[in-house]
């Protein structure tokens, strides 16, 4: 296959091609059109429909969006976001009797 046709596929499926085209079954770095988060599809992967992990909700949390995530829960972090596996320290912004709801 072409750079060119498989440009024109990534580009179809929401992926800016970020490097160039390495071959079919190679990760290949791009930039989701969606949510701006850089990804590594392989072509076979865009053929099979497979899209953004990021936009899928499969994607490693973004220390920004788990500080947006947790306020909405109406929590106030305290400390920078450890990872997804290890506790975080917040304070409920809410009255008692909501937080228990």
């Amino acid at each position: 296959m072409s750079p060119a046709a498989a440009e024109t596929e990534a580009r179809a499926a929401g992926f800016d091609p970020l490097e160039s085209y390495p071959g079919y079954k190679k990760q290949w770095r791009c930039r989701c059109v969606t949510c701006g988060n850089e990804v590594v599809p392989t072509l076979g992967g865009i053929r099979a429909g497979r899209g953004c992990r990021y936009c899928a909700g499969q994607g490693p949390i973004r220390a920004e969006d788990a500080v947006t995530q947790m306020r909405a829960a109406g929590m106030e972090p305290l400390e920078p976001y450890p990872g997804i596996t290890q506790p975080w320290r917040c304070r409920t912004s809410l009255e008692p009797w909501e937080a228990m709801r």
